[in-house]
């Protein structure tokens, strides 16, 4: 809900709708409509931001290029009358799913108006920033509690409730509109070391959405989530979600089904996908490889060297879920290929390195200040440390 003031003297008031990709606004009365075809990464089918808004007041004025309608990026804008020099409201909601769930949503979570949504807003955010107390001066609170609000931002859950208040989503792994939650916009990569175990431990029933959401990805798609962005995108070595998903498995967390969660682990851990998935992108960059020579060869995916060094700790991960639910044949298999960091680890160096496919070390003149090439967003120095399992 948005509150704007505008100068008595202006008499009309003027708001933009800025409309990035093939974007479409229509308006009637006091009520705004359109929708956006834009996203980061791929998506499943037509995957699309419907919009609903709607002005306390009449809408005077508008028009883009002549008529109703406008296409494209900047969509256009709306007119209103200022002049009796009252704050003007606005109402919006978005769906994933079409213009009648956004409807749908405005109704339900904007019917306080703003100080009912703002109170709403503000007893949700203290919730759950409420979980943790610290200690300390005003400024190291303050820097603590911001940098927990910003940790729970994301990823983003991408599901609605549905007017008989079902949980729905609108997959971006099949383009079909599904049950149950989604969630999308987080690299994994970066957050499996952080994020999702202080999620554990301080939000274990959101973490466990979460990886329902996951296995809803797994369900539609074929595959644990790699990036979800809406959908299927690839960035990053190893596969984190697997790490996610076991690390809620061995702590009990609750909100998902198991035996769906093991067999999506497993998967990642034995399949090879296939060369040119579709969208979705699912399993691992270059398994085949992997599985036949117990690491990345150089040249078979970017940074080749992390690559084997996550894909490593991703089998532990599993490993430890194999060893819970006494699947002791996976167990033993991915114990032993956790141990495959071992095979770019070269003596003379004291350093991780590339190797090529006849198993030789693949740079001529090895140099330990190195940055990027085989290892990510890393050198030797930084990635030859890579092993937390061991």
């Amino acid at each position: 809900v948005w509150r704007m003031s505008f100068d008595k003297a202006d008499r009309t008031g003027r708001l933009v709708f800025d409309l990035p990709g093939n974007g479409r606004l229509q308006m009637k009365g006091d009520r705004i409509w359109g929708e956006v075809d834009y996203h980061g990464g791929p998506a499943a089918g037509d995957f699309r931001c419907f919009f609903v808004a709607t002005l306390d007041r009449p809408i005077t004025g508008g028009k883009a290029v002549g008529t109703d309608t406008a296409l494209g990026k900047g969509a256009g804008y709306v007119e209103f009358a200022t002049e009796d020099g009252k704050p003007v409201t606005m109402r919006i909601a978005t769906s994933f799913i079409s213009l009648e769930q956004a409807q749908t949503n405005l109704d339900r979570e904007t019917a306080g108006g703003f100080e009912g949504v703002r109170k709403t807003t503000a007893d949700a955010w203290e919730k759950l920033l409420g979980r943790i107390d610290v200690t300390g001066s005003r400024e190291r609170q303050e820097t603590f509690y911001s940098s927990l609000y910003r940790s729970l931002k994301y990823p983003r859950k991408i599901y609605e409730l549905n007017a008989t208040g079902e949980t729905v989503h609108y997959s971006p792994w099949n383009g079909k509109t599904e049950k149950g939650p989604a969630y999308t916009d987080t690299g994994l990569w970066d957050t499996f070391r952080t994020q999702f175990p202080l999620f554990s431990i301080a939000y274990p029933d959101v973490y466990g959405e979460m990886v329902e959401g996951w296995l809803n990805a797994y369900r539609e798609g074929g595959w644990l989530p790699h990036w979800p962005n809406p959908g299927g995108f690839r960035a990053m070595p190893g596969n984190f979600a697997d790490t996610m998903v076991a690390d809620a498995m061995v702590k009990g967390i609750k909100g998902f089904d198991y035996e769906t969660a093991y067999a999506a682990l497993r998967k990642d851990a034995f399949a090879v996908p296939p060369a040119q998935s579709p969208v979705p992108v699912g399993g691992k960059v270059a398994m085949e490889e992997y599985l036949r020579l117990g690491y990345v060869p150089a040249k078979k995916s970017e940074y080749w060297v992390s690559m084997t060094l996550d894909y490593a700790y991703n089998d532990w991960c599993v490993a430890q879920v194999a060893k819970q639910v006494g699947r002791t044949d996976d167990y033993t298999a991915l114990m032993k290929r956790s141990q495959n960091y071992k095979n770019l680890w070269d003596p003379s160096t004291q350093f991780m390195r590339s190797k090529d496919e006849s198993g030789n070390w693949s740079e001529r003149n090895f140099d330990e200040y190195a940055w990027g090439g085989p290892y990510t967003e890393s050198g030797p120095w930084q990635s030859s440390w890579g092993v937390q399992h061991d």
